[in-house]
């Protein structure tokens, strides 16, 4: 898609299971990108709210992940 000047802002998974593995397959093989803004340990989870609740950063793209 961004080869062709087309780029994708938010979408919404299902939760059968198919979607959400074409989109990990998709990630694998460097077709996809996920813009991440900031990257949380799960037990700052409260901090990683915090950070969403400030808005866009300056690229004004991505979100938070945890890992």
């Amino acid at each position: 898609m961004a080869r062709r000047g087309i780029e994708k802002r938010g979408g919404q998974v299902r939760s059968d299971g198919a979607q959400p593995a074409q989109l990990a397959r998709l990630m694998d093989e460097g077709r996809l990108r996920v813009g991440v803004d900031s990257v949380f340990p799960l037990r700052d989870a409260a901090k990683a709210h915090e950070r969403a609740e400030q808005g866009p950063t300056r690229r004004g793209r991505g979100g938070c992940a945890f890992r």
